[in-house]
């Protein structure tokens, strides 16, 4: 190899000028580093920003839902308790406290005020104190909050009997209008004549916590009233029902310490003077200048009330990052590596300018050993069956080797050096994709020259070719000068891969066809090989969206996952985790397995999936084939099916089929848990001549009407079915056979006391009875059917006990 010599120095100005050039040019890097870091800082901190916003306003959108639910709650059960007193002739103190014991826990106290005249006060006085309460009075309040005979009014409110968990004492007696909100609140109810609620009040007896609150108050009447709205009505006015309602309770009972602490709420009455100092305001204090707050009016009985809320400071910590500093910081970093790297780079740019020029000299020394070995080469493509042609693009000649020759059928004299040899025997349908490779190479696009085409044989038929090459010679303007290749008869491989082209097609047209059915294949990983066209319809995701990816982890449910991979773990005796939930008990068959689906848009899905196994040729499994149906609609009518095999088709209500099913797990989690369990069962007195006097259809309203009239005095855990014909049964678990008798007595003189239209006053025979452990189902509706037969016994339309 000839020996080069060395580059002398650079000179010294060049060297500095480049220096210069370098320093630059890094300089515009790190500046330019630095300004997107600044922006890309600013963009992160604002998203965040938003999404703190979000967060808060669906954190306080949630408060504000529970409030707004809470007052209606209020509301409904105050209006439950004014129900039971229409439906009542009569409500002793009992039944008051027995009725309203269930809503104790949401309100501070319910009480019953019944109207009285001014000149039936002494008599009414001498008639409580009569019944027991020595000491009663009507009376006011002084400014010590000590009892003091009531002034002299036209009318009273008193206290007389009432419930509650939190009041230490009630304050029987105590005239509603003796204070300014009582007052109030009288005159908007009487003008009204509807639920309303009063405004700011504390509470007398409450907690100090809970003295700040609202009172509620429902008029009850006796028969219709004939004054216009906006007048004061009394005809028929018998008394007021009133609920005490604690701020605090209504807002923060039920939630957890936690979740107090994340926002500070504040409530006002909008319509008070002064209503810039809030009637409730939480122990956590708002975080200061979080630019975050919600204000929304909630309407309640006549009251409008503003609810605001505003971060606490630990909302903030838990919801408020600064990704903004790390995207700074990671910025800053990375400009100051880019321009240090740009800086090097640049640096080794004059060493690299010399090098070049070395191994320039060191290649034009090689050339002549090259060409040596391209002989060699020739002689060894020849031997090796490849056909060699070598293309001088100055002369326009083309060499074709002996075996590119014999490969097409022609002897050497029969093939000239023009480069249409080659170029008129390329199929047409190939010239183009030929000409576009072999050009995009010429131009230095590509470093290879590689078409697959076919050429026309000496016999006409078509070959198949492999047809490489590569550019060994360029001028100084990079044009192309020289050019060798090879080319390779693949004419088998390529039928293969025609025929299986050709297979596969038919196997993806028929897998599209079937698009009622999903059908994915998957590797032992879940990866997506394929995904038909049912599949598409059926899950909602494209199929270029999953192939080549995992089964979406959201496409099942995490939970059934979860259950799944417990109940395979135990019955295979190793840990199973993962995809092979799926496929795990595939084996040499198939399984079969019941999933709910999520679709993409959220629809859930009931489907059937039937797993195999996919297995090469020498049998070892590579993936799995899944083969999923839609259940969605039969699963649907099952539970149709369901309802309506335990539910009574006239009436509603329960069937003596789900009678039996509740009653046998109602005895068995009672002989668990100790608790009493009782039944009620009545039988509709004459039933056959209502039916025989006003027709079966009379019969039937009548049968409507007494289970409506039954089912609003029970409660949620009684399970009141009708056992066939006229006989029906109500199941109340938890309660002994005194509270089942106080409900059959109730439902007994709800029953006898209101007449049904049409049919005049429709009574019934009740029986009671109560279960004691080691008692049967059978043995327990015998007892109750014995007492119901001797209440029938002795004159119907009475109640009896059933014997121990």
């Amino acid at each position: 190899m000839t020996q080069l010599p060395a580059f002398g120095q650079l000179p010294a100005a060049q060297g500095i000028a480049r220096q210069k050039k370098v320093l630059r040019a890094a300089g515009l890097v790190l500046a330019a580093g630095l300004l997107l870091t600044g922006l890309l800082g600013w963009n992160v901190w604002r998203n965040a920003r938003t999404a703190l916003e979000q967060q808060f306003a669906l954190a306080a959108n949630e408060r504000v839902d529970r409030v707004r639910e809470r007052l209606v709650l209020q509301r409904s059960e105050l209006e439950s308790i004014q129900r039971f007193f229409e439906n009542s002739n009569e409500v002793s103190r009992q039944e008051f406290e027995h009725f309203v014991s269930p809503l104790l826990g949401d309100a501070l106290g319910y009480a019953w005020l019944p109207r009285v005249e001014h000149n039936a006060r002494a008599a009414f006085e001498e008639q409580v104190q009569a019944s027991g309460l020595l000491d009663y009075l009507i009376h006011d309040l002084d400014s010590q909050s000590h009892p003091v005979p009531a002034q002299v009014r036209e009318r009273y409110f008193p206290v007389l009997y009432g419930a509650s968990e939190y009041l230490q004492e009630l304050p029987l007696g105590l005239d509603l209008s003796s204070t300014l909100p009582g007052r109030e609140l009288t005159q908007r109810v009487l003008t009204g004549r509807q639920l309303t609620a009063s405004m700011p009040v504390i509470l007398p007896g409450a907690p100090a916590e809970d003295a700040a609150g609202v009172l509620l108050a429902a008029p009850f009447y006796r028969g219709s009233v004939m004054t216009s709205p906006g007048e004061e009505s009394l005809g028929g006015l018998q008394g007021m029902l009133v609920a005490a309602i604690s701020y605090r309770l209504l807002i923060e009972q039920g939630m957890d310490v936690d979740s107090l602490a994340q926002l500070a709420i504040s409530l006002r009455d909008s319509a008070e003077q002064g209503a810039d100092l809030p009637m409730y305001r939480s122990v956590v204090r708002a975080a200061q200048n979080s630019g975050l707050v919600m204000e929304r009016h909630l309407d309640f009985a006549g009251r409008d009330y503003l609810v605001r809320i505003e971060p606490s400071r630990d909302f903030l910590q838990r919801n408020e990052g600064h990704p903004q500093l790390w995207v700074l910081l990671g910025g800053l970093l990375t400009s100051l590596l880019l321009a240090g790297y740009v800086l090097a780079l640049l640096g080794q740019r004059q060493r690299a300018l010399q090098l070049v020029e070395e191994r320039t000299a060191e290649l034009r020394a090689n050339q002549l050993e090259l060409q040596e070995n391209q002989a060699r080469l020739h002689f060894a493509m020849d031997s090796a069956g490849h056909g060699v042609w070598d293309w001088n693009i100055d002369l326009g000649k083309v060499f074709y080797s002996h075996a590119w020759k014999a490969m097409l059928g022609f002897r050497d004299a029969e093939v000239g050096a023009s480069p249409d040899e080659c170029t008129r025997r390329v199929h047409p349908d190939d010239q183009a994709a030929r000409c576009e490779a072999l050009q995009r190479h010429l131009r230095g696009e590509t470093s290879l020259y590689q078409s697959e085409h076919r050429l026309r044989c000496k016999s006409g038929r078509w070959l198949w070719v492999l047809d490489r090459g590569q550019v060994v010679e360029r001028r100084s303007d990079g044009s192309a000068r020289r050019m060798i290749g090879t080319q390779t008869d693949i004419s088998s491989r390529k039928a293969v891969e025609l025929e299986l082209g050709e297979v596969n097609s038919r196997l993806h047209g028929l897998l599209d066809a079937a698009t009622q059915v999903a059908i994915v294949s998957t590797d032992l990983r879940g990866f997506v090989r394929s995904f038909n066209v049912g599949a598409e319809r059926l899950f909602g995701y494209s199929a270029r969206e999953v192939l080549g990816r995992p089964v979406p982890e959201s496409i099942f449910v995490k939970e059934e996952i979860r259950r799944r991979a417990h109940e395979l773990s135990t019955v295979l005796g190793r840990e199973i985790r993962g995809f092979e939930v799926v496929g795990a008990l595939v084996g040499e068959g198939h399984e079969e397995h019941e999933w709910t689906c999520i679709r993409r848009d959220g629809q859930k899905l009931k489907i059937n999936l039937i797993i195999t196994g996919v297995r090469d040729s020498s049998g070892v499994m590579t993936g799995y084939l899944g083969i999923a149906t839609d259940i969605t609609r039969r699963k649907e009518a099952e539970l149709e099916l369901r309802r309506l095999s335990v539910t009574d088709a006239l009436t509603g209500v329960h069937n003596r089929r789900y009678f039996k099913e509740q009653l046998e797990l109602s005895m068995a989690r009672c002989s668990r848990s100790g608790e009493p369990l009782s039944l009620v069962m009545f039988d509709v007195d004459h039933f056959k001549s209502i039916n025989d006097r006003f027709g079966h259809e009379a019969g039937d309203v009548v049968l409507v009407t007494l289970c409506q009239r039954v089912a609003l005095r029970l409660r949620k855990t009684d399970v009141f079915c009708r056992l066939g014909g006229e006989e029906l049964v109500v199941l109340c678990p938890g309660s002994s056979l005194e509270q089942a008798m106080q409900l059959a007595e109730a439902l007994w003189q709800a029953l006898r006391s209101q007449p049904m239209e049409g049919v005049g006053v429709v009574t019934a025979s009740f029986g009671v009875a109560g279960w004691r452990i080691g008692e049967t189902a059978d043995d327990l509706m015998c007892k109750v059917d014995r007492a119901v037969y001797r209440a029938k016994r002795q004159g119907r339309d009475r109640l009896e006990r059933a014997d121990d």
